[in-house]
């Protein structure tokens, strides 16, 4: 396909279709019914490696307070608990935060719009320029949003183009390393191209380090993708139990400044 062909199968879909993002809930609509988000479905299943990586966030957090904490009242110290337990949630945040920057930078890179650099996204940015030189990159779109009408699917991709001449999806992270859960993702986002009229011909991560002189990490997808494309919609449909169960047969139970979530059941 051409960018223009590309550009019409984008502008056509959109005409043809009711489609809405709310930003504050995050949520997709198609014709007012509710799409599951590409992202959300992708991390639904839990990684192993997060609950060793919360633990040690926690053991980091207390690790240099130990004199402090023998002044400390009995209050205090279950203070400083409760703050430690949320260690590894203020660290992603930040990690969150720094991504987003990073994205948005390279979004205006792409649109050829003006754009500033921070300390905390600078390698981030001079990587994305290092990948898109030394890969011929011909940006044709970014962060567009696209919908698998036939199951309810929705997301923004970060974008497509010809790579070395070929075209690709680019989905742009961050992160310290790459993720199984890329795989699904970037299935989704293929899913919904399909049904968009719009097919590409490979899937590419493009890993942009924070940590300065880190060089980019450009993988690609070479899990097939039809295999890909059924688990992503098997984690789909899991998500779409999961939350039907919530919704009807959950009731939270607090447990002092704990909360706990039990199943509603009916008796015989």
């Amino acid at each position: 396909m051409t960018h223009e062909e590309i550009k019409e199968k984008f502008k056509f879909f959109y005409a043809s279709n009711n489609i809405a993002y709310d930003g504050r809930k995050h949520k997709y609509t198609l014709d007012g019914i509710t799409c599951a988000g590409v992202s959300t479905i992708s991390e639904f299943r839990p990684k192993d490696f997060l609950t060793f990586w919360a633990a040690k966030e926690v053991v980091k957090y207390l690790a240099d307070k130990q004199e402090v904490i023998k002044t400390m009242t009995a209050k205090e110290y279950q203070s400083l608990l409760l703050e430690a337990k949320s260690a590894f949630r203020r660290k992603s945040q930040d990690a969150l935060d720094i991504g987003t920057a990073a994205h948005d930078v390279c979004e205006k890179i792409i649109k050829s719009q003006p754009y500033k650099i921070t300390p905390e996204i600078k390698n981030c940015v001079e990587q994305f320029q290092e990948f898109q030189a030394k890969h011929k990159a011909q940006w044709i779109c970014t962060e567009k949003i696209v919908v698998a009408p036939s199951h309810l699917v929705a997301g923004r991709l970060d974008s497509i183009a010809f790579v070395d001449g070929v075209l690709s999806l680019v989905d742009l992270k961050t992160s310290g390393r790459v993720s199984e859960s890329y795989f699904l993702q970037t299935a989704g986002y293929c899913l919904c191209l399909k049904e968009m009229g719009i097919p590409v011909e490979r899937r590419i991560i493009l890993r942009l380090p924070k940590i300065k002189d880190e060089e980019f990490e450009a993988v690609e997808v070479d899990t097939p993708l039809e295999a890909d494309t059924k688990a992503f919609l098997s984690q789909r449909y899991a998500y779409e139990w999961a939350n039907m169960i919530d919704c009807k047969h959950t009731e939270t139970i607090n447990r002092g400044k704990f909360k706990e979530k039990k199943l509603k059941l009916t008796k015989l």
